[in-house]
């Protein structure tokens, strides 16, 4: 058995057969493309909706009066069923990037000078 030589300047039988991996692989690709798209024109056609379910905004009035009584985003969240981007979305607060687990909140493995 021969294997295929992909060094540079390789023997000619292993560039055409990189070449025509290359070629099928690419048709393949292109197929997938073809077939989805006909697939989402077809659900378009039949009145499939497409994409996330819409899910109900929640008041501002509400977000504020809870704020206002001294509630955190996630209690707001959680007693309007919505997510806290949705909450601050309505209260026009900016959303906050990073959370619990980002790196600049997340405690260091190594041990400080201190210890």
């Amino acid at each position: 058995t021969q294997g295929i030589d992909i060094r540079p300047g390789g023997e000619a039988m292993s560039r055409l057969m990189l070449t025509m991996l290359g070629a099928v692989a690419e048709f393949e690709r292109d197929l997938i493309s073809e077939r989805t798209r006909l697939g989402l024109h077809k659900a378009r056609q039949d009145g499939k909706r497409l994409g996330r379910p819409q899910v109900p905004r929640p008041s501002a009035t509400k977000v504020r009066a809870l704020r206002r009584r001294g509630h955190t985003w996630a209690d707001v969240a959680n007693e309007l069923s919505c997510s806290v981007w949705a909450a601050r979305q309505a209260e026009n607060q900016p959303v906050k990037k990073g959370g619990r687990n980002t790196p600049s909140k997340r405690r260091s493995k190594t041990p400080s000078a201190a210890s």
